[in-house]
């Protein structure tokens, strides 16, 4: 095994141990129905697990986050996708929009992924 595969299954492990349920949910296509006029909106589901952590005063203080964002660290072998910036994670029955994505990688495989998400 190499560095990175090592790596990788430790981050995985780690997180599903003493990571809290979610759900990602990625946005798909909108469908117009002319008979009714409604637009419906899809999208797709996608379980994890995660810690979340809070920001420090001094992050708010210094305007890089807004009061009550969360940052989430995920493992990137947990899922099939990548989060993006305005995908929906959903813990606790909450709805919270990722406002930014940072993924840390091990060579080129990618390892983490941080979500700074809001409500």
């Amino acid at each position: 095994m190499s560095f990175d595969t090592d790596f990788l299954a430790f981050a995985k492990d780690s997180i599903e141990t003493y990571g809290a349920a979610m759900t990602l949910r990625k946005p798909g296509a909108s469908a117009y129905n002319p008979a009714t006029g409604d637009v419906a909106a899809s999208s797709t589901d996608f379980a994890v697990r995660g810690l979340i952590e809070s920001y420090s005063e001094f992050h708010v203080a210094q305007g890089l986050v807004k009061a009550g964002d969360r940052r989430i660290i995920i493992a990137a072998g947990s899922l099939s996708v990548t989060p993006q910036q305005g995908d929906t994670l959903i813990l606790g029955g909450q709805s919270l929009l990722i406002i930014n994505v940072k993924s840390d990688y091990a060579g080129d495989t990618p390892i983490l992924h941080t979500l700074q998400v809001r409500n």
